[in-house]
C-alpha cells in the first residue's frame, strides 16, 4: 500500500474519525486504520457523520458497474440493536470470555451492509483486506 498521507496528517484524519463515530480506537485498530488512511482510502466527512472507505478491491456489480467505494454513515441506536442481534459472548468460570469468529463475521458483515445502504449480497463480495479494515473501523459496536 502506497503511503500517500503524512502520519501526523492521518493521526488527525482518524482523530476525526473517532469523533464521527464518537469512539476511541484502541492501538490493534489504530493500527490497521492508519495504512489505509495514510493510503489515502479512509476519510471523514464530519458535517454529515460519514466515513468514505474507498475499497481496494472495487467490487463489479451485477450490471457490470463497479462499485469503488462505501460510504458509511454514524449509527443510531436501531442500528446497533439491529447489527448486535444475537451476538453473544460466553463468560467462562476462571474469567475467560469466548466469543464465536464466526459471529463477529456476521456482525461485521451486517454493519457494513446497515450503515452503508448496500445489499449484503454485494457486501459478502468485498475482499477481505477490505473488510478487516472496515471490520476494525466498525468494531466499537459491542
Amino acid at each position: 500500500m502506497d503511503e500517500v498521507i503524512a502520519t501526523e496528517v492521518a493521526l488527525q484524519e482518524l482523530d476525526r474519525i473517532q469523533e464521527v463515530f464518537d469512539v476511541i480506537y484502541d492501538e490493534r485498530q489504530q493500527q490497521q486504520l492508519l495504512p489505509a488512511i495514510q493510503a489515502g482510502r479512509v476519510s471523514s466527512d464530519q458535517e454529515k457523520y460519514e466515513i468514505i472507505y474507498t475499497l481496494e478491491r472495487p467490487i463489479e456489480l451485477k450490471n457490470g458497474d463497479l462499485l469503488g467505494a462505501l460510504t458509511i454513515r454514524s449509527p443510531g441506536y436501531t442500528d446497533l440493536e439491529y447489527i448486535n442481534r444475537g451476538y453473544t459472548v460466553n463468560v467462562e468460570q476462571n474469567g475467560q470470555a469466548n466469543v464465536d469468529m464466526g459471529m463477529i463475521q456476521r456482525r461485521t458483515l451486517r454493519a457494513v451492509s446497515r450503515l452503508s445502504g448496500k445489499p449484503s449480497g454485494v457486501v459478502d463480495r468485498i475482499h477481505r483486506r477490505d473488510m478487516r479494515v472496515l471490520g476494525a473501523m466498525l468494531d466499537f459496536f459491542e
